[in-house]
């Protein structure tokens, strides 16, 4: 009998656990007033893909810069694309949403590949010419309804802006008027979740054998705070000790970030 009970406990602990980490909260970032943030500093990591990003917003706009010196994620952010989701808290509807840069070019995994690739002791992706070669246009999708629109805010005031950072980071920062997101302006951010997706690579013909999956469209280093020593990821990319396999997962892993946006002092902020 008392093994009995111990098995039943603990199968009932077990059903408890699932059930709270199944009931848990999202990500929370809060979103800062923007005459309040201070330049460099960030809010939030993902680790996977070495990004940090922050969130801020004033009475008209809402602010999302992102930040990495990852050569395979800097290569994904520009070559396959980004895709910025507004929702619903806890939901992932897909319905709104701002995609850029909008490339058909399927050579770009080649790139990707070469990025991922290069020994430590070549150089970079030239993120310079890359960045030049950026459309002008971006693609806003809102009530089933997509279309393209020019990136520095000349028609619907949405902006993205790309740029270097020295000759190994790049920051991107886009730009997207309350108007678009949020029907009650500063405070209904309170009730929007936002998501950042990368577009799914397709795999090029000899990397794994046979030819390319068609995987359509996208159905959407360092640590926060300014870094520490040793963040990010050494010149070159990554170390050769992690090639291989775990090298390759890596290269056609999609940038896959969702949390719930908070302001802390929505009357004062606008």
């Amino acid at each position: 009998m008392p093994y009995r009970i111990s098995l039943l406990l603990t199968f009932f602990l077990f059903d408890i656990s699932i059930l709270i980490n199944g009931c848990s909260s999202p990500k929370v970032i809060v979103s800062t007033p923007v005459d309040r943030l201070i330049q460099g500093q960030y809010s939030g990591y993902d680790e996977n893909q070495k990004l940090r990003y922050v969130v801020s917003h004033d009475s008209e706009n809402l602010y999302l810069m992102i930040n990495t010196d990852n050569p395979v994620t800097i290569m994904k952010m520009l070559r396959m694309g980004l895709t910025f989701y507004f929702d619903l808290p806890d939901q992932k509807h897909k319905s709104l949403y701002v995609r850029y840069p909008i490339l058909d070019d399927k050579s770009q995994l080649s790139e990707l590949a070469n990025a991922n690739n290069r020994p430590s002791n070549e150089q970079r992706p030239d993120i310079h010419s890359l960045i030049s070669k950026l459309p002008d246009q971006a693609l806003f999708f809102a009530d089933g309804v997509g279309s393209a629109v020019d990136r520095r805010g000349l028609d619907i005031g949405l902006s993205i802006e790309v740029s270097a950072v020295g000759a190994t980071e790049i920051d991107y920062a886009l730009t997207v008027p309350l108007g678009l997101i949020s029907k009650k302006g500063v405070q209904g951010l309170n009730e929007v979740s936002l998501g950042i997706e990368s577009g799914s690579p397709e795999l090029p013909r000899g990397m794994s054998g046979g030819a390319r999956p068609s995987t359509g469209m996208p159905p959407g280093g360092m640590p926060p705070g300014g870094g520490m020593p040793g963040g990010g990821m050494p010149p070159g990319g990554i170390p050769s000790g992690q090639r291989g396999m775990s090298d390759m997962q890596y290269m056609m892993s999609t940038i896959d970030i969702w949390f719930q946006l908070k302001i802390v002092d929505p009357i004062n902020s606008q």
